[in-house]
């Protein structure tokens, strides 16, 4: 039902690394990265889906920026379905298309994200894409761009929203951006 990884070295993963279902729990940490190879949007480096689906990450870094050194890895970090959940206390996320962390108003259910520490960077994306009804609480942290279809978001404390490199005209700009 629970388990928790350490993760100290490099790991690197293809499509889905980690997938998290319905009444299982996550905790990714340590000092580590963990590497997507994945240059589709078929996968993430985690995914959770289902009402008791979450997924904590405490230190680690998610890492989906192409190793060869061109934007051209267009996965999610963490794809949230089904009312899923996600805490992050502490740690880097960083894509190059995708985002870092994805909802999916397709899949149903309300999401849960929790962001009280660590940096969500995307180079080619918002860093939060909500495209679910759900609630975002960032407490903490800097996220780089929020683009939200739909949902809620409050931001509090000391959390820092930095600004995209993307235009309306380099990317799908429904919404509401931030």
């Amino acid at each position: 039902k629970k388990a928790t990884i350490k993760i100290d070295n490099t790991v690197t993963v293809a499509e889905t690394g980690f997938e998290v279902a319905d009444g299982a729990e996550l905790v990714l940490k340590g000092e580590g990265i963990v590497k997507s190879t994945n240059k589709s949007t078929k996968g993430a480096i985690v995914t959770a889906d289902g009402k008791d689906a979450k997924v904590t990450i405490d230190g680690v870094t998610l890492d989906c920026i192409s190793e060869t050194g061109k934007a051209d890895n267009y996965a999610f970090a963490c794809y949230l379905l089904n009312d899923a959940s996600l805490d992050m206390k502490s740690g880097v996320i960083k894509t190059a298309y995708g985002s870092c962390i994805t909802t999916n108003n397709t899949t149903g259910g309300n999401t849960l994200i929790n962001i009280s520490g660590g940096e969500l960077y995307s180079d080619g994306s918002y860093a939060i894409y909500l495209a679910a009804q759900g609630v975002c609480n960032i407490k903490g942290g800097k996220v780089q761009g929020i683009n939200a279809r739909m949902g809620h978001i409050n931001i509090s404390g000391d959390a820092e929203i930095i600004p995209t490199t993307i235009t309306a005209d380099s990317y799908d700009n429904i919404g509401v951006e931030f």
